[in-house]
């Protein structure tokens, strides 16, 4: 199933990044207009924007297997149908159809892959999804330069599947030169549709054959109900989130849609195969850059220093946490009166620091991909609406708690409230008060942890605070700990 997942992945790309590679051939085919030809990206990404909520409560109500059934045998249709009648008005549509279809694929994917994999490989498999995603995008353009420069040599004997094409593809063209004459303008770029149809085809029956796993959605892959979108449409950030998302495509498959032409326009080079290359190789080094940038995320985990300075009989002791996003943290503590460092075990986080009703886990920042998220209900704390989130710990997070419940302030994002299980029980519950906007950061100035268990609490009062402080990486290792 794992397999069947990437090479949905591997398909959708293969179909996807084709446009920028034949975009002088189309301009060319109908004397399209800059405007008529940017309609085209437009017609297959707005599919998206349209019809990605719509496509997750049919995956809902339809599951799985069914709606990557419907989405593949719409991709079928909408290819056949621009492979047969290749005008103007029909590629619009075929467009919309794909991207419409894609739409529906792209929801059911991500979900289907976790199950399919596990949730602890899940990380990975991903990653390498995205890899595969980026592989299809480089071969694409090459796939197109192969079938359009031999069905323009017009002798496909000595090939069979060119000669298969051949049969297929649309004569050329005849139209009227900017100087008034007839000129007959090649339409084997159309073959790449037909193309797209056997391959469109091919997942169809595929699916038909395979057995799907029972997935299982999480909170955070549930559609929800139509006010839960209108009420989110009317919140700002997502409204600045949404802008972001549209310039960070816009600019990506903007570059895309338009090197092979600019390429033509500017340096006289043929768009089926110069430009092409380019097309390729721009995805292909996009995915290089976004594997070494996943990579160097690895590199720099989190890191805490905590030191006391009073009173007299703890000054000098340090406590060095360094968090891993794939991990649990590791721990060290300083103490200058044995002058003696020691790693805090998995097993000791459990217990209290110095005396305090934190643990040492409670000190750790937590990762939000290390947890599972659940929408509980809504809630009030101290007047303020918040959303109740249950936080379970994931495989290769090390915790002492079994869940956890966040209270998540509506207003400003900033947490009102956690309360730590162990099993049903109720252990630790930490409190934030006194929100303030510290450099545009909504920050709790007090803390209050109570230990349920022992009738205690400890408060904990941030006095002076400062954000986006100049460290350098030396300032968080043992060997800085020990010297200061």
């Amino acid at each position: 199933m794992v397999g069947l997942v990437f090479l949905v992945f591997f398909v959708i790309s293969f179909i996807t990044n084709i446009l920028g590679s034949i975009n002088p051939n189309v301009t060319d085919s109908y004397r399209l207009s800059g405007f008529m030809t940017g309609l085209l990206p437009f017609a297959f990404f707005i599919a998206y924007g349209l019809l990605s909520i719509p496509s997750g409560i049919m995956v809902e109500k339809y599951r799985e297997k069914t709606c990557l059934a419907i989405g593949w045998a719409l991709a079928l249709a909408a290819s056949l149908l621009f492979s047969a009648h290749p005008t103007y008005p029909t590629f619009v549509c075929s467009l919309f159809l794909i991207g419409s279809s894609f739409a529906l694929l792209q929801v059911v994917i991500n979900p289907l892959l976790r199950v399919a994999g596990g949730e602890g490989n899940f990380a990975f498999y991903s990653t390498f999804a995205q890899l595969i995603f980026g592989v299809a995008s480089f071969l694409s353009p090459f796939v197109y330069t192969y079938l359009v420069t031999n069905l323009d040599k017009g002798n496909p004997a000595h090939d069979t599947v060119i000669g298969l094409f051949a049969r297929v593809t649309p004569a050329p063209l005849v139209s009227l030169s900017p100087d008034g004459k007839p000129t007959p303008v090649s339409m084997s770029w159309v073959a790449m549709y037909w193309l797209f149809g056997v391959s469109s085809l091919l997942m169809v029956l595929a699916i038909v054959a395979s057995r799907f796993p029972k997935v299982e959605r999480k909170t955070d892959e549930v559609i929800g109900a139509w006010a839960t979108h209108l009420e989110l449409f009317r919140n700002p950030v997502v409204i600045v989130f949404f802008f972001g998302i549209f310039a960070y495509v816009g600019t990506e498959q903007g570059i895309s849609y338009w090197i092979s032409e600019f390429l033509r326009t500017y340096h006289g080079l043929n768009p089926e195969v110069e430009g092409a290359a380019a097309v390729g190789w721009f995805w292909g080094l996009m995915t290089v850059g976004c594997l070494i940038g996943m990579g160097l995320l690895k590199l720099f985990d989190s890191k805490v220093v905590l030191r006391f300075t009073a009173p007299a009989e703890v000054k000098g002791v340090a406590l060095l946490i360094v968090n891993h996003p794939d991990r649990a943290s590791d721990q060290w503590m300083w103490t200058p009166a044995i002058e003696r460092d020691r790693r805090i075990a998995l097993q000791d986080r459990s217990t209290r620091f110095f005396g305090t009703d934190f643990s040492f886990e409670d000190l750790e920042e937590r990762d939000v991909n290390q947890y599972d998220y659940s929408l509980a209900g809504e809630d009030t704390v101290d007047g303020a609406p918040c959303w109740k989130v249950v936080s379970t710990p994931r495989e290769t997070k090390s915790s002492q708690y079994t869940r956890a419940i966040v209270w998540v302030r509506k207003d400003n994002y900033a947490f009102a409230r956690i309360e730590n299980y162990i099993k049903d029980q109720v252990v630790r519950r930490l409190s934030y008060s006194d929100i303030q906007n510290v450099q545009g950061i909504w920050t709790a100035r007090q803390l209050e942890m109570a230990d349920l268990r022992r009738g205690s609490r400890t408060r904990l009062t941030l006095e002076k605070l400062q954000y986006n402080v100049p460290f350098k990486d030396d300032d968080f290792t043992l060997q800085a700990i020990r010297r200061q």
